[in-house]
């Protein structure tokens, strides 16, 4: 029973508290138009010094750029890299920021990256990371829990079906209105 108790608190003080969550869970945009993704750290418990991660994302949408968040710089000055973007291959590569100097890094919960991206075809893009590394102060691989993300691009209609619309709501409204010109010029019986 003993050995069965201890064996509970070492399994569950061994979870990553930390979690990495892609946001908006879950979005919906028009092809053609753009949104902003964030990486958020939350439930941080120890600090954070430094990370690096690959965002990979599915051909619906290509990213535009990455920017850093709020997060790291709260706890100092830093040195962010906003990754190599190959919409081709789908990720961004080696998005990195570290604090610079000794010090204690960040704690809490915050912004680490945004990126901005358009939908450029009809269908759902996950989103994930790959390649992740958390350090904190003492450069020690912190563990961590992600959580992932996806964007729907819904097809926006081409220039001519707007044109057949347009088309087919003057012709009612023409005949709409010689139908009313019409009856206006019946004579009562």
């Amino acid at each position: 029973m003993r050995l069965a108790i201890i064996l509970f608190f070492t399994a569950a003080l061994s979870l990553p508290a930390e979690i990495v969550t892609i946001l908006p869970d879950s979005t919906t945009i028009a092809q053609g138009s753009d949104t902003q993704i964030s990486i958020e750290i939350s439930d941080l418990t120890t600090d954070l010094y430094a990370f690096q991660f690959d965002l990979v994302y599915a051909p619906a949408i290509d990213a535009l750029d990455a920017n850093e968040g709020a997060f790291l710089p709260g706890a100092g000055a830093t040195l962010f890299i906003g990754g190599t973007i190959d919409n081709t291959g789908d990720t961004i590569s080696a998005i990195a920021d570290t604090i610079l100097g000794a010090g204690p890094g960040a704690t809490g919960s915050g912004t680490l990256v945004t990126v901005d991206v358009t939908g450029v075809s009809p269908g759902t893009a996950a989103l994930s990371l790959a390649n992740a590394t958390f350090l904190d102060s003492n450069l020690d691989t912190l563990t961590f829990t992600e959580v992932d993300s996806s964007i729907t691009v819904t097809a926006t209609p081409e220039p001519a079906t707007w044109l057949l619309v347009l088309s087919v709501m003057v012709v009612v409204c023409v005949k709409s209105a010689t139908a009313n010109a019409r009856d206006a010029n019946k004579k009562p019986v």
